[in-house]
């Protein structure tokens, strides 16, 4: 198993994080009404992916895998997911 460095997995968690959340700006500023069915279906799929990789960021967050050598920012991290 090849092993990337700490830093490439918390940028990649950080770069899903910030997509989700610009999805989010994005999709909830249009006015429905005026946007084609390609583009929602495409605004969808776009925002179903990244639900899917936060879930996957908290989830490895939760077993130490983000930050194996932090278990304390690895529990903080996947504490961000659970729902409360």
């Amino acid at each position: 198993m090849i092993s990337s460095p700490p830093s490439k997995g918390l940028l990649l968690a950080a770069a899903i994080l910030a997509a989700w959340g610009i999805s989010l700006v994005v999709v909830l500023s249009l006015d429905l009404t005026h946007v084609a069915p390609a583009l929602l279906l495409l605004g969808v799929v776009l925002r179903s992916l990244s639900q899917t990789g936060l879930f996957i960021v908290g989830h490895d967050a939760m077993h130490g895998l983000l930050l194996p050598a932090h278990p304390g920012w690895n529990h903080r991290l996947g504490a961000l997911g659970k729902a409360p």
